[in-house]
């Protein structure tokens, strides 16, 4: 029997209590080490880096820089990573403008924890 290896997320989101909520159930997930969070999409290429992210769960209404632009710099630097567009928005837009900018999957924010540990999962498959 394998044990499957944990993926390195990254939470990006600027709601506080949110990023906890997923830091706390994604944190147990046996797939899963969340190796940081943060509130804003500024310096997302350096912070991938540092944290050496596999994967990326992305909010796209943010404060600061727009998310989109971010994930397009971080594609433009070719960083290896994957990114999970999560939004509270679904609409035809919104998903198609963060498959243009870059991202692999897109999750509506009121997706259960274990949805977003499969995206995970799907996206470095």
């Amino acid at each position: 029997m394998s044990v499957e290896r944990r993926r390195r997320l990254l939470i990006v989101d600027d709601s506080d209590d949110l990023a906890s909520a997923l830091e706390l159930s994604l944190g147990d997930h046996p797939a899963i080490e969340v190796v940081g969070r943060a509130s804003n999409a500024e310096g997302l290429v350096g912070l991938v880096r540092s944290k050496g992210a596999e994967v990326v769960l992305l909010d796209l209404t943010m404060p600061g820089i727009d998310p989109l632009d971010a994930l397009r710099e971080l594609r433009a630097a070719g960083v290896p990573v994957r990114v999970i567009a999560f939004s509270g928005r679904d609409d035809g837009e919104t998903v198609a403008a963060a498959e243009r900018a870059g991202a692999d999957r897109f999750l509506r924010k009121c997706v259960d924890p274990e949805a977003i540990a499969a995206a995970v999962r799907s996206v470095v498959e």
